[in-house]
């Protein structure tokens, strides 16, 4: 099972223009622009894996589902040096949830029913155990 080839395939979208409401301020400007000079098959944890200067804290919905795959290849590469599971089920938000289609959302509950099948023992030590507990249920209520 390729996940992160399917998330391509069921998440591909038109690149949005703008990924922030980049006018706000510098600090959405900033993340506009890291979010518009990268692409889902090359952004990483350089520029996602800060939890105090996350461009995903500000993106909107399109840039969201738009790089949702390179979410999804972050988490399944995830390890003890390299872990993104915590940020990915941080931004795991109702309002995004609700913005997926039908596909989308089955395949994000096989996504996170994967993560807990195995990587159990490292999303525990990471103490993300019930926040992946948390997000199977809301996806299972919002499908």
């Amino acid at each position: 099972m390729d996940l992160i080839k399917e998330a391509n395939y069921i998440f591909k979208t038109q690149r949005p223009k703008y990924f922030t409401d980049y006018k706000h301020c510098e600090e959405c400007n900033e993340h506009n622009t890291t979010l518009s000079n990268s692409h889902i098959d090359l952004i990483g944890l350089k520029e996602l894996g800060n939890d105090f200067w996350d461009p995903i804290c500000f993106v909107n919905n399109e840039g969201y589902l738009y790089y949702f795959p390179a979410f999804v290849r972050l988490a399944v590469k995830s390890g003890e040096y390299n872990y993104y599971i915590t940020q990915f089920l941080f931004h795991l938000k109702e309002d995004r949830i609700k913005q997926m289609t039908a596909e989308q959302k089955k395949f994000l509950l096989k996504f996170l029913n994967y993560l807990m099948e195995t990587k159990e023992e490292l999303i525990e030590s990471y103490d993300d155990k019930t926040q992946l507990s948390a997000a199977i249920n809301l996806v299972k209520k919002l499908s």
